[in-house]
């Protein structure tokens, strides 16, 4: 067996109700069918707390609804725009 670099996957449900893997990072991109051109607009759009989607629940049967609001202060989140070609990082409220 394995054991070195097996990833461990624990989950912890937030003040929402939404249960997130402490991962080092959670992958959103915009909800509502937004897209963001630019860097500074995206990262405009998440600290006014817009609605995005959590791409990294995807695998449980769809993404929910995630906002800057919903993240514990310094947790990292992957911002993907411009047709999810393109990513910045931000964190937590």
């Amino acid at each position: 067996m394995h054991k070195s670099n097996d990833l461990r996957i624990e989950c912890m449900m937030n003040v929402a109700g939404i249960y997130l893997s402490k991962v080092q990072h959670i992958v959103v991109s915009p909800a509502y069918g937004r897209d963001y051109k630019s860097k500074k607009d995206v990262i405009q759009a998440w600290n006014e707390g817009k609605d995005f989607i959590n791409e990294s629940q995807l695998h449980t049967g769809g993404g929910t609804y995630i906002s800057k609001d919903d993240l514990q202060p310094g947790e990292k989140v992957e911002l993907r725009y411009n047709r999810m070609t393109r990513l910045t990082f931000s964190e937590g409220a």
